[in-house]
């Protein structure tokens, strides 16, 4: 949430059916919110400033779509790791009534 600025809703009027907001000017992050509020400690600032300063956005957006992509070949296995395991049982089991079958 550091890197995205969003317009906060100052007003919220309901007009007939509909509702009609007011947003402020300026997008700003959260980031800039708190440094911005007179309530928070110097001391919270100055670690959130450093913590700030180590993030990348590139970094970050490539790390979750390795993750991502990781994530969608272990259900790729597992599909057809299941699918393996179904046609196995099925021939499996053709072959157990054929061989009752030939039994008799």
């Amino acid at each position: 949430m550091h890197f995205v600025a969003v317009r906060m809703t100052l007003k919220k009027e309901k007009i007939q059916s509909k509702y009609q907001r007011t947003y402020e000017k300026i997008a700003k992050t959260p980031y800039q919110r708190i440094f911005e509020h007179p309530a928070i400690d110097e001391t919270v600032k100055e670690k959130l400033r450093a913590e700030h300063t180590k993030l990348n956005p590139l970094k970050m957006k490539q790390q979750i779509d390795r993750k991502l992509k990781m994530v969608s070949l272990v259900s790729l296995v597992s599909l057809v790791s299941l699918v393996s395991l179904v046609s196995l049982v099925s021939l499996f089991l053709s072959c157990l009534l054929l061989g009752l079958m030939s039994q008799k």
